[in-house]
């Protein structure tokens, strides 16, 4: 997202510098300029870098994303790596510029004609491929898992942004006014895009969970750090032997390598299971394709989703190898293949296979197939549902955990999101205000609305390609394709784009003593 942001923000914003006032400079000076500046901004960033991460990495955990006692460290690696990007990316968009407005080359129009093509075939193929979905597609342990498709849908927004700005793109005399509505495009469409996706791929999700879900309630962590067993999971065990009629069904994540591969398993793909503690068929009404999921029980057992079995041919009664957390291999007998939702991952393992192999292992939700939330509650400190109980375990109705904003995993998602967008939405905002100082103040407002329609417009047709691919990859998900665009998200985002542009252009003229037309012009423009 970052890389993404800085080769078209930055590397509009020095293009438009450049393009202003290249009119009888030599290039190679205006390129040497710009690498002492672009040099001096990358050395002020990794500063800024290594004395914010820590307060990011507070923020993270306060957030409860991330365990407490996380800590990030400063690692040269990635700040050098981000330095010498930008410093490229500049220096590029400089060189461009420079030898488009001082020569005309007719192969620049060209080359950005073809990569037009190229971007716009790609980012049409993309939502094919994944409707499609190829058995190719389907072995790849990451990128076929129906869980991973927000993944998928990121790279091919920033695929379809990208491809607007190359065609879109202007020629010399019109590159002033361009680069100074990138930025602001760039906001607009990014945040716009990535949270709508992010709504729709979660709303698939609670759909999917409300459609197999038996349990009544869910006990969760309030937190990563998982729930604590021995209050939470032993103590429901035993109100349910006190009372009768209570089952709970605990599930915690675990790792496996190398499941169903040959020889000695070592180096083998990892693959997230979710270990099963009690009867799962009592929590989820999950559809079995073969087998049977009462046979998951006890050593030596596991169940598949249909994606792995489709594109391992795998069968019931095949034993697969394995190797556990610690390393220890063992082998797995298929005793159902089924259809899982988004919230269990595609490989369901007894508890008492891995849990002497994880000591890592933490439960993450305890399905309660029961209707005595007023014991639990009692038991547990909880006066209402969704309240924070004790070891920051909460209690929610199925109702609430499958559609409520305050559950973990939507606060999660959230968070991940501000994360994400957060630092490259405040670059493309700084180059909003840099790329419009030298414009009018109307033709900042104009550049800007323009720029601001049309992310909006990009938003629109993502939401709508997202809401499809939802539906044709997340089972039981039934998403409206026409999908509105988030404009809590797009009128934030575009009136502070046009703000910043009006500060910009005022300030700029204010300080310059030119008039309102005082934009300084192309060769020929």
């Amino acid at each position: 997202m970052s890389g993404f942001v800085s080769v078209w923000a930055v590397g509009s914003g020095f293009a438009r510098a450049v393009a202003a006032r290249c009119r009888g400079a030599a290039p190679v000076r205006v390129v040497g300029e710009v690498l002492l500046v672009a040099f001096g901004g990358a050395v002020c960033g990794v500063l800024a870098a290594a004395v914010g991460v820590r307060s990011v990495g507070g923020w993270v955990v306060r957030r409860g994303l991330v365990p407490g006692g996380f800590t990030v460290p400063v690692v040269a690696g990635p700040l050098v790596i981000a330095a010498g990007v930008g410093v490229a990316v500049a220096v590029a968009g400089a060189c461009v510029a420079a030898v488009r407005g001082v020569a005309g080359l007719k192969w620049l129009r060209l080359g950005r004609l073809l990569a037009g093509v190229v971007l716009l075939a790609v980012a049409a193929a993309v939502p094919v491929l994944l409707a499609v979905r190829p058995e190719p597609l389907l072995r790849q342990t990451l990128l076929g898992e129906p869980r991973n498709l927000s993944v998928w849908l990121l790279m091919w927004e920033l695929l379809v942004i990208g491809t607007v700005v190359v065609i879109a793109r202007p020629s010399a005399r019109r590159a002033v006014v361009f680069s100074s509505a990138t930025p602001a495009f760039l906001v607009v469409a990014l945040a716009g895009s990535v949270v709508g996706s992010a709504v729709v791929f979660a709303e698939a999700r609670d759909g999917q969970t409300r459609a197999v879900l038996r349990a009544e309630y869910v006990v969760e962590t309030d937190g990563p750090d998982g729930l604590p067993p021995d209050e939470v999971v032993e103590g429901l065990r035993e109100l349910g032997g006190a009372r009768g009629g209570l089952h709970t069904t605990t599930v915690a994540g675990t790792r496996l390598s190398a499941l169903g591969k040959r020889g000695d398993g070592r180096g083998g793909p990892v693959t997230e299971a979710t270990a099963v503690d009690g009867d799962i068929t009592r929590a989820w009404d999950l559809p079995v394709e073969a087998g049977s999921l009462a046979e998951l029980k006890g050593p030596g057992t596991v169940a598949v989703s249909t994606r792995l079995a489709k594109a391992r041919h795998w069968r019931v009664g095949d034993r697969l190898p394995v190797r556990l957390a610690d390393g220890t291999a063992t082998g797995l007998r298929v005793v159902a293949v089924v259809r899982t939702p988004l919230v269990l991952s595609e490989v369901l393992v007894p508890q008492a296979v891995v849990a002497d192999h994880d000591r890592s292992m933490r439960a993450t939700a305890s399905y309660i197939s029961h209707d005595s939330n007023s014991f639990v509650s009692v038991l547990y400190g909880m006066e209402e549902h969704g309240e924070s109980g004790a070891g920051g375990v909460r209690m929610m109705s199925a109702d609430e955990w499958t559609g409520g904003s305050g559950s973990p995993r939507n606060r999660y998602l959230w968070t991940a999101l501000v994360v994400l967008l957060g630092p490259a939405v405040l670059s493309a905002l700084i180059a909003v205000v840099t790329t419009t100082a030298g414009l009018s103040v109307r033709k900042a407002v104009l550049v800007m609305s323009v720029a601001a329609a049309s992310g909006t417009f990009v938003t629109f047709v993502t939401q709508t390609v997202t809401a499809w691919l939802c539906n044709r990859w997340v089972d039981g998900a039934a998403v409206p394709v026409v999908r509105g665009v988030p404009w809590s998200v797009t009128v934030p985002t575009a009136v502070a784009c046009v703000l910043l542009a009006l500060l910009a252009s005022f300030v700029a003229a204010r300080l310059s003593g030119r008039g309102r037309e005082g934009e300084t012009a192309l060769p020929g423009q």
